[in-house]
């Protein structure tokens, strides 16, 4: 299929590793330096439909992780979670009264479901064919593949979207994805960008609100505001080998379960929680000496934004003037999805994303696999 458009009009799907719904925008743009947001939405997922895919993934067996996307239940509910999103998509575009004829693609990213580069396996739920053929439009997904088998951790991929919104301001700068996982990129100067996993960001956080407080997160970050993080608890975590991993990494939420954080410990609940919100905001922090290079800036985006307990420490704890995206005219919540509306067209133009300094993929590697089932 030939793409010769000099602009496109791209919807961007969102699924993060906090399970709790999809983030879908639209953009236009180039694929290159032009990029004009659109609309942003979330659309939450049904209690039963979350619960469906905690289910599912809590029931995972990781020493048969070859054979899941043949199984049964894999393909139950990948088919419920393609039909979801195609609906979502059709639900945005009614929102915001956009035609669909005037959609060149989609960049979908799926549900992770599992990731480890080392066995370069990155498992998604969400079919790109199912949802093309749903909607008649080409969908570009499975982001992460190519980099892997390049050699690569197959995360971050968003750093060269972030590269190209952020360069403009003249300094070395910090990014920071809080979602449920962490991750960073660097901008040195315009042109050089590194990146990596970080670790936790609201995935300890958001287990231990539900296992202990009944609650899905810490809205606003008002339950962990009462109570006071444990600093002997916080040094032991940091100790963990799982942080002393070589750079750059990738994490996958199956990295980082409560039980192995969580155990009999003699603290109240909340300075428990308040420790996890802590220790997330340390190993940002802490992520700003990965790469020896001194940022003059460090950007925050992400759900994690809206934390202001894990806002408060990181302000306490950073020397450098924290900017929160949505100030710069980028909101927090939306960069990602934004990013994959952007990776598709760079993928249907042959354009690289991942790149040996933010993945350690063996050389610039175009990701994503395009569907189209357009009549």
């Amino acid at each position: 299929m030939a793409y010769k458009k000099k602009f496109f009009y791209s919807i961007g799907i969102m699924n993060g590793t906090s399970v709790d719904g999809i983030d879908i925008s639209l953009i236009q743009s180039d694929g290159k330096s032009f990029i004009k947001p659109m609309f942003n939405k979330t659309y939450n997922y049904t209690k039963i439909f979350k619960n469906n895919i905690k289910n599912f993934l809590e029931q995972l067996n990781l020493e048969k992780v070859s054979e899941l996307r043949n199984s049964k239940e894999f393909k139950i509910i990948d088919k419920k979670f393609s039909l979801f999103t195609s609906r979502k998509v059709i639900s945005f575009l009614r929102d915001f009264d956009f035609s669909q004829k005037k959609v060149d693609l989609i960049g979908f990213h799926g549900q992770t479901i599992y990731h480890n580069a080392k066995k370069k396996i990155s498992i998604q739920l969400g079919s790109g064919a199912k949802i093309s053929e749903k909607l008649n439009l080409p969908v570009v997904s499975d982001f992460r593949s190519d980099d892997l088998l390049n050699g690569g951790q197959g995360a971050p991929l968003v750093p060269i979207f972030h590269q190209k919104i952020f360069s403009k301001m003249q300094q070395n700068l910090s990014i920071v994805n809080i979602g449920g996982i962490s991750n960073l990129t660097l901008l040195i100067g315009k042109e050089k960008v590194l990146s990596t996993d970080i670790g936790p960001g609201n995935r300890l956080i958001d287990d231990f609100c539900c296992k202990y407080f009944d609650r899905e997160f810490d809205k606003n970050g008002k339950l962990s505001s009462g109570g006071n993080f444990k600093t002997k608890l916080v040094d032991r975590w940091l100790k963990y080998k799982i942080f002393k991993r070589k750079l750059p990494r990738s994490y996958d939420s199956t990295d980082f379960k409560l039980k192995d954080f969580v155990k009999e410990e003699n603290y109240k609940k909340i300075d428990i929680l308040s420790s996890l919100v802590f220790l997330s905001s340390k190993l940002i922090v802490n992520s700003n000496n990965f790469f020896g290079v001194t940022p003059g800036k460090l950007i925050l985006c992400g759900g994690g934004t809206k934390n202001k307990t894990l806002i408060r420490y990181l302000k306490n704890l950073c020397d450098k003037k924290i900017i929160i995206s949505d100030k710069l005219g980028w909101p927090s919540s939306y960069i990602e999805s934004q990013a994959f509306g952007y990776l598709a067209i760079r993928k249907v133009l042959n354009l690289h994303s991942t790149f040996p300094e933010t993945t350690g993929v063996s050389s610039p590697t175009v990701c994503g696999k395009i569907y189209s089932h357009c009549g």
